[in-house]
């Protein structure tokens, strides 16, 4: 799968001021391990995020795509979301993981429904600038 995406993804994240910790084999490989796809850091705020560039719908798996997130996240101190950006969308979104919809046991869905309950990544992080200029903390 062609993740030229991702770079430009980081790119934009740092033109922001944020510092972006890419996860090394973050699809999982041969062994099946899976872990998220980037850590942002800024003045002690921490995300851990999965990143989708998809059609809709959008499925995700829980083991692969959500469990990794919340686990490093727990480890981190750190909160968790997803960023996805459409297929032939110029906007990143972030998603809340609380504000996912649950299509089965095992996996989540974002679709032409729920689309809306993601916020401009843009919009996400600048709307932390007050945290950050006050000395950080946790959202």
């Amino acid at each position: 799968m062609k993740e030229s995406y991702k770079y430009k993804l980081w790119r934009f994240i740092e033109r922001l001021g944020w510092l972006v910790i890419p996860v090394p084999a973050s699809g999982g490989g041969r062994r099946g391990v899976h872990r998220p796809d980037i850590i942002l850091g800024n003045n002690g705020l921490i995300f851990v995020a999965e990143v989708k560039n998809s059609k809709l719908p959008l499925y995700l798996n829980f083991k692969r795509d959500i469990q990794p997130v919340i686990e490093y996240s727990r480890m981190l101190k750190a909160t968790p979301i997803l960023i996805i950006k459409r297929k032939h969308a110029r906007e990143w979104l972030v998603f809340n993981l609380d504000s996912l919809d649950r299509c089965s046991d095992n996996s989540y869905v974002v679709n032409q429904h729920n689309i809306s309950k993601g916020i401009s990544l843009e919009k996400f992080l600048s709307s932390l600038r007050p945290l950050l200029e006050a000395g950080g903390g946790s959202v």
